[in-house]
């Protein structure tokens, strides 16, 4: 099961990927491990986030888990088809950024220097949380169908 699980977390995350524009990390819902971290994303430390997981894994509704502007942190749990759960953390950027400077106090919250910040900020294409949750809105009414 936990290989199958992995397999399974690899292909929600492509296809979360195709949908939303952005790279995910999918977690185990239950124990908030991370089974699959998208290539192109930052090196964060992404088990920081196991409580918040844990905690959206035990609902049905997406939610934002971490806002430190320019940066947003989106969860989404996923039921499978075995009825394990999977949690989806996409990260966006919320508005254009001009140097290191523009994400100093982001950089900290997530782990990583501000150059390191700016540079993946710089090869993304800022989008607002109204489009996020209604991307979202549109991908769960699919999932639900």
């Amino acid at each position: 099961m936990p290989d199958a699980l992995a397999a399974q977390a690899v292909t929600v995350g492509a296809s979360l990927r195709h949908s939303m524009q952005t790279g995910f990390v999918v977690y185990e819902g239950a124990s908030g491990r991370p089974l699959h971290i998208a290539s192109d994303l930052p090196g964060i430390a992404w088990s920081n986030f196991s409580e918040l997981i844990r905690e959206v894994a035990r609902g049905t509704t997406a939610r934002l888990i971490e806002e430190e502007d320019p940066l947003l942190l989106q969860a989404i749990p996923l039921v499978t088809a075995d009825k394990a759960v999977l949690v989806a953390a996409g990260l966006y950027l919320s508005r254009p950024v001009e140097s290191p400077a523009d994400v100093v106090r982001a950089a900290q919250v997530f782990g990583l220097s501000p150059e390191q910040l700016f540079h993946w900020c710089r090869q993304q294409k800022p989008v607002t949380i109204e489009t996020i949750t209604r991307m979202t809105d549109v991908l769960t009414a699919k999932l639900h169908a």
